[in-house]
């Protein structure tokens, strides 16, 4: 008897008691599930770097929209996507 594997692609969030998991899709092509992970790791690693409001001097950060700071730090509590492997038997 042939077992099946499919990936469960998934990412994580928060620390400690507010940590979850966020199961985003499941496919039978592992490397469809590479390539997206490496695809969303890339993004979430480019917009943490490149739109930290706090890179700016402190007597401008009073002028960042709070809109701004929150989001950032929403995005930035994003752990790296990751895939569990599950075996149908």
């Amino acid at each position: 008897m042939k077992k099946e594997l499919y990936y469960l692609v998934s990412y994580s969030t928060g620390q400690y008691e507010d940590h979850y998991t966020v199961n985003v899709f499941v496919t039978n092509d592992e490397n469809k599930a590479k390539k997206w992970i490496e695809k969303f790791n890339r993004i979430l690693k480019s917009f943490i770097e490149n739109n930290n409001p706090f890179d700016n001097d402190s007597d401008e950060l009073e002028n960042i929209p709070y809109e701004k700071i929150n989001r950032w730090y929403y995005i930035s509590e994003i752990n790296n996507a990751f895939y569990n492997i599950i075996e149908l038997r």
